[in-house]
């Protein structure tokens, strides 16, 4: 199981990936969506909700759901 550090670690890559690749490129235009982020890989999903973007990822990359690995974010572009 990740520690509470390690998870701060995934929670801050993911992060940092979201706001240097990804955010340019995906709003406005995908606004009220939400992305999943596997921040060892870079893997990413979309999805109507948070289920539709995280499925995916989840079975593309066999993610036991019993440790944080991914991050999911909602897009909102203010």
């Amino acid at each position: 199981m990740l520690t509470s550090t390690s998870q701060d670690e995934l929670v801050q890559a993911a992060e940092l990936l979201y706001h240097t690749r990804f955010r340019s490129e995906l709003e406005p235009a995908h606004n009220g969506k939400f992305i999943a982020i596997e921040p060892t890989s870079g893997e990413y999903f979309l999805g109507e909700t948070l289920s539709e973007a995280f499925n995916p990822l989840e079975e593309r990359i066999r993610i036991d759901c019993r440790t944080p690995c991914a991050w999911v974010h909602r897009l909102r572009f203010i």
